[in-house]
């Protein structure tokens, strides 16, 4: 019975990965051509702003999920699948990181190192076996989203800290604060409307995210964490890289 409940959760939190994963099939082809020209300072430039709207991107997608998972597992699996709620809030955390290692993978491969990414991912899936063998026989399927939210974010943070180690990005601590406290102000005002909106869910949720997201899009400008210039700048990065 866990094991059906968390077939339901998991697949469903991986539904944020694809928001990421085609920035990672563009990211290659880009990233092996600017580092085969020694163009390192433009990746290095590159990199950042892609992590910046990655970010910007996957909070608050992730905190939608986290808010509204009792209402789409009811809605894609039924009522008894509502107890893997919790597991799906959890795996909604773990694939936001999953999406970030994803990104970091395309860049060394682009780099033509992927054999780091192997050894990350080696150490991911170690790391979690050993989390699975201790939580699950005490928490159940609880015990496996914990163990698969661990590994992905040691995952992704080792991804990080060697991208920082040979130069390829220089982390905007200030800049990552700022867009998780608008993430934040999105996330409570998700809480908000979703209690006090007693509609039909499928008006109800679509209405909450539109309200929210529109919300969301002018505290970023608001916060100057997006503007027009900075976009202009990524589509013209994705048209033509040099």
């Amino acid at each position: 019975e866990e094991v059906g409940i968390y077939n339901a959760a998991f697949p469903t939190a991986m539904l944020l990965w694809y928001i990421t994963s085609a920035i990672g099939y563009v990211i290659l082809p880009i990233t092996s051509e600017l580092w085969s020209k020694g163009m390192k300072r433009e990746l290095r430039k590159g990199i950042e702003l892609l992590y910046r709207f990655s970010l910007i991107l996957i909070l608050p997608a992730s905190f939608s999920l986290i808010i509204f998972s009792s209402a789409i597992l009811r809605l894609f699996y039924g009522s008894n699948y509502v107890i893997g709620s919790m597991a799906l809030k959890i795996l909604a955390i773990a694939i936001m990181f999953h999406s970030f290692h994803g990104i970091n993978g395309g860049i060394f491969s682009g780099i033509g190192k992927p054999g780091i990414n192997t050894k990350i991912v080696g150490t991911g899936a170690i790391l979690n076996m050993l989390l699975n063998l201790i939580l699950i026989p005490e928490f159940g399927f609880i015990g496996a989203a914990i163990a698969t939210m661990m590994a992905y974010i040691s995952m992704m943070f080792f991804g990080l800290y060697i991208l920082k180690k040979i130069n390829l990005i220089k982390i905007p601590y200030i800049r990552w604060i700022k867009t998780l406290l608008v993430s934040i102000a999105f996330l409570l005002m998700l809480n908000y409307l979703n209690m006090h909106i007693t509609i039909n869910s499928f008006i109800k949720i679509p209405l909450i995210l539109l309200i929210s997201g529109l919300v969301y899009i002018v505290l970023l400008f608001i916060s100057k964490l997006l503007t027009f210039a900075e976009i202009r700048e990524l589509i013209k990065r994705f048209k033509s890289p040099i």
